[in-house]
């Protein structure tokens, strides 16, 4: 059976290899602070934070910008901006989330600003 990596496995053995790394230097002379940095560091709270996973869906597709662009929405230079491929030139225009071409919409309804707060995966 092949042998997949394992985070939780390898963030264990990073603390372990950490944890010998500081105890090979840190030397205490006083026992009070030698006692709370123990107590501390055995709850897991000084060295690292334990490990924080967030498992999201998708965004929903919207309107093509090429869509607002040939609908003389959007001006037409925002292709060259916003693009698939920025390292090419004639790159396609990217694809909008369902929430940006809302937005794009309720904007032309309203005629009034917009504020869309979205995770850092979304362009």
């Amino acid at each position: 059976m092949a042998e997949y990596f394992n985070p939780f496995q390898t963030f264990e053995a990073c603390k372990k290899a950490y944890q010998s790394f500081i105890d090979s230097y840190q030397k205490f002379t006083n026992n009070e602070i030698k006692d709370w940095i123990e107590e501390t560091r055995n709850k897991g709270k000084l060295l690292w934070q334990e490990p924080y996973l967030e498992l999201s869906r998708s965004f929903r597709t919207g309107d093509s910008l090429q869509h607002y662009i040939d609908e003389k929405i959007v001006h037409p230079k925002c292709s060259g901006i916003f693009r698939k491929n920025l390292d090419q030139e004639n790159s396609e225009p990217v694809e909008l989330y369902e929430h940006q071409s809302k937005a794009i919409k309720k904007i032309l309804k309203d005629r009034s600003n917009i504020i869309v707060a979205t995770g850092t995966g979304s362009l």
